[in-house]
C-alpha cells in the first residue's frame, strides 16, 4: 500500500470518527431539548391545572374537580392527572377507581440548590 493510500484512508477514518462524534453530540442535545421542552410544558400544565382548580378546592366541591380531571384525559401524551389534599387522599382522578385511595410517596418541600 502505497502513502498516498495510507493517507487517503488516514484522512478517511478522522473524518468518520469526527461526524460519529458530532451525530452522538447532535443527537445528545436534541434528547436534552426535548426534554427540556417536556418538562417546562407539563410543569406549566400543572400550574394551570393548580389555578384553575383553587376555587373547586376553597368550596370543596370535588365533582367539580373530577370534571376538571375528566377534560385533561384527551390531552397527548398524559398518562394521568390527579388532585390530592396535603395528606394524600386522591381527591379526582383520570381514573376513577382511584379516587379515595392515598399516594404513598407524596414530595416533601423542595430544597434550594447552593449558590456555589
Amino acid at each position: 500500500m502505497s502513502f498516498r493510500h495510507k493517507l487517503i484512508l488516514g484522512v478517511a477514518l478522522i473524518h468518520a470518527i469526527l461526524m460519529s462524534l458530532f451525530i452522538v453530540d447532535l443527537v445528545w442535545r436534541q434528547k436534552e431539548m426535548v426534554s427540556r421542552h417536556q418538562t417546562e410544558h407539563s410543569e406549566s400544565l400543572a400550574r394551570t391545572l393548580a389555578a384553575s382548580s383553587a376555587g373547586w378546592l376553597a368550596a370543596k366541591d370535588y365533582s367539580g374537580l373530577q370534571e376538571l380531571v375528566n377534560l385533561q384525559k384527551n390531552y397527548p401524551d398524559l398518562a394521568f392527572a390527579m388532585f390530592t389534599d396535603a395528606s394524600g387522599k386522591i381527591l379526582a382522578h383520570t381514573d376513577n377507581a382511584r379516587i379515595g385511595l392515598s399516594v404513598l410517596d407524596m414530595p416533601g418541600p423542595k430544597k434550594r440548590k447552593p449558590f456555589f
